[in-house]
């Protein structure tokens, strides 16, 4: 009898993580439901809000940003200022790679508009590198690291006039040290 309960027992407990894994793992349907709910904070939240949605120690290279913002503290002011441009966004495509149990990288594109009260409305182009990190303690994704910035085409064809992609440019590879 004790054996039969010690065995039902374990058996629980593997339907038990089998379900929570489903719900919380890094496939690409709980990927997008992590950045949708980021898109949704950001038109309706504030830029506590959004920051929240990253770790203590993420790292942010926003769109409209000349510098890194490292720390919930500095993404949550960069928010405050991008907060101001009334954005809603949209995931026009994603890409996702698995990174384990605990890490998933997501890469796409998204169309932002931006609505500045003493502005008219702007529709912008970005591309966006994004790496969650799923906290143990509380079962969430968290944005580790999140890179965004203007489609190469928004920046040429904007100053040119014309969308049309310019060639490459040869330069000598440099050897970097690091260190």
């Amino acid at each position: 009898m004790k054996k039969e309960k010690a065995l039902l027992g374990i058996f629980a407990l593997v339907v038990i993580a089998i379900a929570y894994q489903r719900n919380t793992s890094n496939d690409k349907g709980n990927v997008r439901k992590v950045l949708d709910n980021w898109l949704d904070t950001l038109e309706n939240g504030t830029a506590k809000e959004v920051a929240d949605l990253y770790t203590e120690d993420a790292v942010l290279l926003g769109t409209v940003s000349e510098k890194l913002d490292i720390g919930r503290q500095q993404i949550e002011g960069y928010f405050d200022g991008f907060l101001e441009s009334n954005p809603s966004g949209l995931i026009t495509q994603l890409d996702v790679q698995n990174m384990g149990m605990n890490i998933a990288v997501a890469n796409g594109l998204y169309t932002f508009n931006l609505s500045p009260e003493d502005a008219s409305t702007e529709e912008v182009q970005a591309r966006f590198t994004y790496v969650l990190e799923r906290k143990l303690t509380s079962n969430t994704w968290l944005i580790k690291t999140h890179h965004s910035s203007k489609n190469p085409s928004e920046l040429r064809g904007k100053e040119e006039g014309k969308q049309e992609p310019k060639k490459p440019v040869k330069t000598r590879r440099r050897e970097r040290v690091i260190g």
